[in-house]
């Protein structure tokens, strides 16, 4: 069994997570659950990795976190990667690695939805940076769900990206590294649920925002589905 590893922004009160942790303790094998970033009090048994300072941006702070438990000789070689609004519904027994689809065809449809936003620069500079890399028809690896991270190549891919990108701007690491050193991955559609009034299929994975989850018919179902502590509060 392999870590797995949070980045988290300072905030106090994060009923995301405590409920991502709730269904990781109950549906996903691990050994330790590193947070990266911040500790949040209300936690317990979680291991804590120090990384960020005030005068990072949102991103750069996100970044580093990653960065540091890749450099933490304590987190394991391989880890699984989360965010703190990963709910994992059902028991996971394989676990693979997948993708969202071919790159362009995500860009197409930010830039068709959302064509001025920081999410959207990141993945043009992303495509530009893999193909300068001699990446060709490069894929999307920007889904809410836990990947497999190998520490060594996630430094290596961090590496590679700022040869071409050395003001270390807004990029999607994930998808860096998933074309890089991936290559078993399998597709499957994005599962961040926006939406108020409707519950998504049925899946093992399932992410929200922070309106859906707190007021959406999503939030209410995962909250009724983790209704009890784990061992990660106090």
């Amino acid at each position: 069994m392999y870590d797995i590893v949070i980045p988290l922004k300072a905030t106090s009160k994060n009923e995301e997570l405590r409920y991502s942790l709730r269904s990781i303790a109950k549906n996903f094998p691990h050994r330790n659950v590193w947070v990266s970033g911040y500790h949040p009090r209300w936690t317990r048994g979680l291991n804590y990795i120090n990384s960020t300072t005030v005068k990072e941006s949102k991103y750069d702070k996100a970044a580093k976190n990653i960065r540091m438990a890749c450099l933490s000789p304590k987190v394991s070689d391989k880890f699984f990667l989360f965010n703190d609004d990963f709910f994992i519904m059902s028991n996971v027994k394989d676990f693979s690695n997948m993708h969202r689809g071919y790159l362009d065809e995500v860009i197409e449809y930010y830039m068709d939805n959302h064509p001025v936003s920081t999410y959207t620069n990141a993945m043009l500079r992303t495509r530009d940076v893999l193909d300068k890399l001699g990446v060709r028809d490069p894929l999307s690896y920007a889904l809410h769900i836990p990947m497999l991270v190998d520490k060594k190549l996630w430094m290596k891919a961090h590496a590679m990206q700022l040869e071409f990108n050395p003001d270390n701007l807004p990029i999607q690491m994930r998808t860096i590294y998933g074309n890089l050193f991936i290559d078993d991955a399998t597709y499957r559609e994005d599962v961040k649920a926006f939406e108020l009034d409707t519950i998504p299929e049925y899946r093992e994975y399932l992410s929200t925002s922070d309106k859906s989850f707190r007021d959406g018919l999503i939030g209410k179902r995962i909250r009724n589905t983790f209704p009890q502590k784990s061992k990660y509060e106090k």
